[in-house]
């Protein structure tokens, strides 16, 4: 074979070989660039009228106002204690979660006719008129420290740091002299020309409350609950008839009641940071709030049911932590 020949066969097979090269990478696996140059779908144009007649049977305008139903928490990780009022380490009580502005309103007018009751005359009042107004001024002290850290639309909030540190003061010196008596007759006084529409004649500054003891005294707290329990809600909860007559009372009591317990738990009161202590608590808070949804679907027998939950809570909390 020549050389010219030879030379021309060598470089056909170097062309072959080229050219299997150049088909072996292009049938192998695609470069990033290539995906990145791959077509995708088009996005569909909403401006159609039709088209957006049809996505309106399928999406949502609008996710969280149409799909989603409820309260939403500011705080997601925390929305478990917002919902029920209690609040998260460092954070205010959510109040509005646990009382209405309307039983707190509603409380205070039914303490102001209860005060009639025990503030009369000094020789009624030195017999024992003082020992149940102790109880009303605590409560009083307690409702009033509750509109003032309220967080919504309630009556009296402007006066209620004065009108709570004169009612806490009263219950601790309610003994039954002349003087004492002299005090709870102005302040029955000046509580019922609040609630006529006056102000308060002394305005304190409000101030955060990080010690509740000095507002009510646990024991009366407890005494006060107790009577609430036997009074007014396990008779309300007896029968039909007595559920309907006092389905507004039985309601802003159980509510009360659970503002109170709230107070109870509070890290400032004795035994708070008990775990036995806190269920009894938290047990009481439940069946109180249960009572309030029973009262509102008209249901006597979840709110008797409810009610007796109540009673075993604070029989169970008496036995180990009154006093």
């Amino acid at each position: 074979m020549n050389s010219k020949l030879i030379t021309i066969v060598a470089f056909l097979g170097l062309v072959a070989a080229f050219t299997n090269l150049a088909t072996s990478q292009s049938t192998g696996p695609k470069s990033q660039s290539s995906k990145r140059a791959t077509k995708r779908v088009q996005q569909p144009d909403w401006t159609d009228a039709e088209k957006k007649k049809q996505a309106a049977k399928v999406f949502f305008a609008d996710a969280f106002r149409d799909a989603l139903k409820g309260e939403r928490p500011t705080n997601w990780a925390e929305g478990a204690a917002a919902s029920s009022g209690e609040a998260a380490e460092g954070d205010a009580v959510v109040w509005s979660k646990i009382i209405s502005s309307e039983s707190l309103e509603d409380g205070v007018k039914s303490l102001k006719n209860e005060l009639t009751k025990s503030v009369v005359q000094p020789a009624q009042f030195a017999s024992g008129g003082h020992r149940v107004a102790r109880e009303q001024f605590t409560v009083l002290a307690l409702l009033f420290a509750v509109i003032g850290e309220y967080d919504g639309e309630v009556r009296w909030k402007q006066d209620a740091a004065a009108i709570q540190d004169r009612f806490q003061n009263l219950a601790k010196t309610a003994t039954g002299d002349a003087a004492a008596f002299t005090a709870a007759r102005n302040s029955k006084q000046d509580l019922e020309d609040l609630i006529r529409g006056n102000r308060w004649p002394q305005q304190l500054k409000r101030k955060p409350i990080d010690d509740w003891t000095t507002v009510a005294n646990r024991r009366v707290l407890m005494r006060v609950l107790e009577n609430s329990l036997d009074d007014l809600i396990k008779p309300a909860t007896s029968s039909e008839s007595s559920f309907r007559d006092a389905t507004d009372r039985l309601k802003r009591e159980a509510e009360i009641s659970s503002a109170i317990t709230q107070v109870l738990m509070h890290e400032s009161m004795e035994d708070a940071l008990d775990d036995d202590y806190k269920a009894y608590c938290k047990e009481l808070q439940d069946a109180a709030e249960k009572i309030g949804r029973a009262v509102e679907q008209e249901d006597l027998g979840r709110a008797a049911k409810a009610a007796g939950a109540m009673h075993k809570a604070c029989s169970g909390c008496h036995e180990m932590y009154r006093g």
